[in-house]
């Protein structure tokens, strides 16, 4: 199994795109989600395989893909807050509603970790279903664990995301105050 998403997102991590890339075995898929902001619209087109079409379906306020939607409940967590319920898209659209359970021990890298538990409860147009997420007591609120009932058994989830960031700006040989700033702020997220 060999899931590729991307999602962009405004600074109130309203959803711009979602990109997914799914490989289940022979089974590839490919589609696009766009948010149109003015209109309350997202479009989704299966880019792979062809002809898989287009569909669209309407939201109110900020839209949220499941990315932008995880940084969101990140957020939230780290000002003290459970991120409401709201409506998450996803290929389709999802109601998703967060509750926090307490605080949890779980062992994340061979070590014990005290996490915040929290429960997700998932209603789509075809499905409902829950899952368990383990968020570390860090400044990011990381997420350590998601385990998700599946009827072959519990899929564990630990989290090894990799954030890409795109950083355009001018650098060295320009000669420039910004050049140097930029080279030297490249240097210190490198170990990130």
């Amino acid at each position: 199994m060999t899931d590729k998403i991307r999602s962009s997102a405004t600074d109130d991590l309203c959803s711009l795109e979602l990109e997914r890339d799914i490989g289940h075995g022979a089974r590839k898929t490919r589609e696009t989600t766009t948010f149109d902001q003015k209109k309350g619209e997202a479009t989704r087109t299966t880019v792979f395989p062809l002809g898989g079409g287009t569909s669209t379906l309407s939201f109110a306020g900020c839209p949220r893909d499941a990315m932008a939607f995880l940084y969101f409940a990140r957020r939230e967590l780290g000002q003290g807050r459970v991120a409401p319920p709201q409506q998450v898209f996803f290929g389709s659209a999802y109601s998703v509603r967060m509750e926090y359970t307490g605080a949890q021990t779980i062992t994340a890298s061979d070590k014990p970790a005290v996490t915040d538990r929290l429960v997700v409860n998932v209603k789509g147009p075809k499905s409902s279903f829950s899952l368990e997420m383990f968020f570390a007591r860090d400044a990011a609120r990381t997420p350590l664990l998601i385990r998700v009932p599946l009827s072959e058994g519990l899929s564990r989830w630990n989290w090894c995301a990799e954030m890409r960031v795109a950083f355009f700006s001018p650098l060295p040989p320009a000669r420039s105050g910004i050049a140097d700033y930029s080279q030297a702020l490249i240097q210190s997220l490198k170990p990130w």
